[in-house]
């Protein structure tokens, strides 16, 4: 992988709009390829609402870094990122990746208390919405609550990947990353 955690970890925060805990606490039983698409996605289990499981195709531009860390750091239940092993009394995996993030935005010159990794979640719904994505669509990339109507909020099984793949697909990355 390019930088190990301080490259995988905010990238992934970029194309996936995932929050910091969702990333630090992600095993590689998480990483799914899909046989019958061959699409690769996160499968979220927990976190902060029911909405965000949720499954979330990852962009071409870090998949190769994210399999060849989950082929350095095991299989199955082993967390992707094992350095994020410390976890804290309430059983979060983020403290050290928040605390290090903090301090290298400071280092970037970022003082604003309101920029912070949750930025990356405003980027790809903004990201997404200048790409032509439809917002039923996003609510299932970000995991939010999906109450646009009773058929989809309360029936809906949810997208397929192949949609949630071509929705990832138009977050535009440059290669100053």
């Amino acid at each position: 992988p390019k930088q190990g955690v301080k490259y995988l970890i905010p990238g992934l925060g970029y194309v996936t709009g995932c929050r910091i805990e969702e990333i630090c606490s992600l095993t590689c039983e998480q990483v799914i390829t899909d046989e019958e698409t061959g699409i690769t996605y996160l499968e979220i289990r927990d976190g902060k609402t029911v909405n965000a499981q949720r499954k979330i195709p990852v962009h071409d531009w870090i998949l190769d870094d994210l399999l060849a860390q989950c082929e350095a750091s095991g299989t199955g239940a082993d967390l992707v990122f094992p350095v994020m092993a410390n976890k804290r009394t309430d059983g979060k995996y983020s403290d050290k990746m928040s605390k290090w993030f903090t301090r290298f935005k400071k280092k970037m010159g970022i003082t604003q208390r309101n920029k912070s990794f949750h930025s990356f979640r405003v980027h790809m719904a903004t990201n997404l919405e200048r790409g032509g994505v439809l917002e039923s669509t996003t609510v299932w990339i970000l995991g939010h609550a999906r109450t646009q109507s009773l058929s989809y909020g309360l029936y809906s099984k949810g997208m397929d990947l192949e949609p949630l793949k071509e929705a990832v697909s138009v977050i535009p990355v440059d290669e100053g990353w």
